[in-house]
């Protein structure tokens, strides 16, 4: 059962349904008119809880397993628990869905340009752009794209996933 001292989890699905293995189509929840959620039904497994081998899976960190037009849906878990609910993957005996999460909750950009500050991370997808300042970090997860740049004030940092190559371009600045 999720607890204050347990750190929440999440379920990604694509069309409702599970995308990084398996094809079960989930109970979704629903929200009401007054923008309270009614939580999807209950969906449970039975035999032993073996990781990637049988079982519910859910994240602590969603978006590691970020998907191109996915939606995000805080979730629940009562019963046994096969993992660490500290790391990117745990595996539940019964799970229901409660409500839509927002990826950008969890500093996932699809597009624009957005500006983190202090302490902060970002993970970005498609056309997104971010600035950032302070202890700020900017992560392109290999499975999204083949190739990520980022800008370092006058230097940038472009890194072909496809070639293996890390390579820096220098920017001359001139005062005006």
């Amino acid at each position: 059962m999720t607890t204050a001292e347990t750190p929440k989890l999440y379920k990604v699905l694509l069309n409702g349904a599970s995308c990084h293995g398996g094809s079960l189509q989930w109970p979704l929840p629903t929200k009401n008119e007054d923008g309270t959620w009614i939580p999807g039904a209950w969906t449970e497994v039975t035999g032993p809880l073996a990781l990637c081998e049988n079982g519910l899976y859910l994240a602590s960190q969603p978006t590691m397993w970020y998907v191109e037009g996915s939606t995000l849906y805080a979730a629940e878990y009562d019963g046994d628990l096969v993992g660490d609910t500290v790391s990117d993957k745990v595996c539940v005996r019964r799970v229901r869905l409660v409500s839509e999460a927002l990826w950008a909750d969890h500093g996932v950009y699809h597009a624009g340009e957005h500006s983190l500050f202090g302490n902060a991370t970002a993970t970005l997808f498609d056309n997104a752009t971010a600035t950032l300042s302070g202890n700020a970090t900017a992560i392109s997860t290999p499975w999204h794209s083949e190739s990520a740049q980022v800008t370092l004030s006058q230097m940038a940092a472009h890194v072909d996933r496809r070639n293996g190559k890390l390579v820096f371009h220098s920017a001359e600045m001139s005062m005006p």
